[in-house]
């Protein structure tokens, strides 16, 4: 059994068996908090990252050129089917040799445990295949290894899943071998996305602020009617009423 196929029983999503996961997605309430629990099993770090390097050294071949860092296909594969309850599907959409390299065109279709909807990202993947030593691309079709099909096929397939993969989040590969780091990006930055209780307790000490200055600007009634939308929790009504405190406040 190979280095790649061991691992393979080991694979689980962090913190998480497939049934908590999906009952956690079904149990909350709103899409931020959905969204919140999916993305935050997708940007953990993979448990399963392999050096190419040391794993030819272990199979006691020797590794030529720069060293670089992987996930074995069928830990993506398997990692896949229990993040997303096996509602995805691996699909070749395009296939062909280019002079002596064969090149596979992937896609993973997959359904969204959050908005119900089905999704797609594909990937590329090449392999160069195997020929006479120092024979000549051009004469590829008369020195290409008899096997060169069977090996180079499932390589550039397994490439192009997992080129795909690392589309969907950090957990199946999306940092590796990249200088970036990911995981410090964030596009809201400076727009901080607040809930609806942390709005309620933002409300309640901009009112009680409005009341106790020495010339309150605020009727009474006004601010029995604030009361009344935060006892009965009309939060949709929060925003606009932080908005009108807030304005009164910097008059």
């Amino acid at each position: 059994m190979s280095d790649e196929n061991k691992t393979t029983d080991a694979v689980a999503i962090p913190e998480f068996s497939t049934v908590q996961f999906l009952s956690e997605i079904e149990s909350a309430e709103k899409m931020i908090e959905k969204v919140g629990i999916i993305n935050r099993v997708l940007n953990k770090e993979s448990a399963h990252v392999l050096s190419m390097k040391k794993q030819m050294e272990k199979k006691g071949k020797k590794f030529y050129g720069q060293d670089y860092n992987y996930i074995p296909i069928a830990i993506v594969e398997e990692a896949l089917r229990q993040v997303f309850f096996r509602q995805i599907d691996f699909k070749i959409v395009q296939a062909f040799r280019d002079l002596n390299s064969f090149i596979v065109v992937a896609m993973i279709r997959y359904k969204d445990p959050v908005t119900l909807e089905y999704r797609e990202c594909d990937g590329i993947g090449a392999q160069p295949l195997q020929q006479d030593k120092g024979a000549k691309i051009a004469d590829f079709n008369m020195t290409m290894k008899y096997n060169a099909l069977e090996l180079g096929v499932g390589t550039a397939y397994s490439t192009a899943i997992k080129n795909a993969a690392k589309r969907i989040g950090r957990l199946f590969g999306a940092n590796i071998n990249r200088d970036e780091d990911i995981a410090t990006v964030n596009v809201f930055q400076g727009a901080i996305i607040k809930t609806d209780e942390q709005k309620a307790e933002e409300i309640t000490e901009l009112l009680h602020n409005a009341m106790n200055m020495i010339d309150p600007f605020i009727s009474f009634e006004a601010s029995q009617n604030i009361q009344r939308i935060l006892e009965l929790k009309e939060t949709e009504s929060y925003d606009s009423v932080i908005s009108e405190l807030e304005k009164s406040l910097k008059k």
